[in-house]
């Protein structure tokens, strides 16, 4: 299992998430969600279409390591 989960981590990482600059939800989409005006420019603008899309890849990641077990 341990290779599945390092297999995911770095396929996310350098597939997926590549062009971000890292892995964590700040490095993706650069928010400050302490900050109430960069929390609403998120809900009303692209970034949260790029969170979908990073999560969907991530998705069918997943199910294409789940076909293999």
């Amino acid at each position: 299992m341990w290779a599945y989960a390092h297999e995911l981590f770095n396929r996310f990482r350098e597939e997926i998430v590549k062009d971000h600059g890292g892995i964590s939800c700040w490095e993706i989409v650069q928010v400050d969600w302490k900050d109430r005006d960069q929390v609403k420019s998120f809900y009303s603008g692209d970034k949260r279409l790029e969170c979908r899309r990073i999560v969907g890849e991530a998705a069918k990641l997943v199910g294409e390591l789940l076909e293999r077990t």
